[in-house]
């Protein structure tokens, strides 16, 4: 099962994987961009993780990306995924947290992410150091086996991370500003620096931690 599976990119190589004799379903509240993938024998489950009434089954494998850290009921959640694990099952659950923004030479990056960071938080309940939880937070679920590995991609001209960044900045420019946090010129500023010519930095990393429901007795 694919949670939060978004525009399927992941799900659809689950299904590669998986070919004719496995079963893959991608789970989302908003499922448009999943539909297509019907065809190629996903099944497509519109639902709301912390609804009771939501039960999908039980799975070999379930994963999660850029899921959990934006969902207040955090713990409740991954008890609800632990619980629909087959016995010895696996699920792998990735997450942000910022292990590169504090150590910043740019003031103003360190700042303006700061804002951003705020701005989620204040309005969707992100919390974007849930990922160097999610360890302790897979163990607490009740899963054993449990480990973790981090990617952290430089930040520099003409990488993927530095697109996101700049895109992400117009999009919310005006909820950045409004925390207080950074200003207009603070955002020019990073946007410039984003693209220059002899950046090189960090930002966000990428934890993905896994843990196995115990096998049965």
């Amino acid at each position: 099962m694919d949670v939060g599976a978004g525009p399927g990119s992941i799900t659809g190589w689950l299904a590669e994987q998986t070919g004719d004799g496995g079963e893959v379903v991608a789970v989302d509240r908003d499922t448009r961009f999943l539909e297509p993938l019907r065809s190629e024998g996903v099944d497509v489950l519109r639902a709301d993780l912390l609804d009771p009434a939501t039960d999908p089954g039980l799975f070999d494998l379930i994963h999660a990306r850029f899921v959990v850290m934006h969902i207040r009921e955090r713990e409740r959640v991954l008890e609800r995924l632990a619980s629909w694990l087959r016995p010895g099952g696996l699920l792998v659950v990735s997450d942000n947290a910022d292990l590169g923004t504090p150590g910043s030479p740019h003031e103003r990056f360190r700042a303006t992410m700061a804002a951003l960071w705020r701005t989620l938080e204040q309005s969707i309940g992100t919390d974007i150091e849930h990922g160097r939880r999610l360890p302790a937070a897979l163990t607490a679920a009740g899963l054993v086996d449990v480990d973790a590995a981090v990617d952290i991609p430089p930040i520099g001209p003409g990488t993927a991370i530095s697109r996101f960044w700049r895109l992400t900045l117009a999009e919310t420019r005006p909820l950045v500003v409004a925390t207080g946090l950074a200003d207009d010129h603070d955002i020019d500023l990073v946007e410039a620096y984003l693209e220059a010519p002899d950046t090189w930095d960090l930002s966000l990393g990428m934890i993905t931690a896994w843990g196995r429901r115990p096998a049965a007795r």
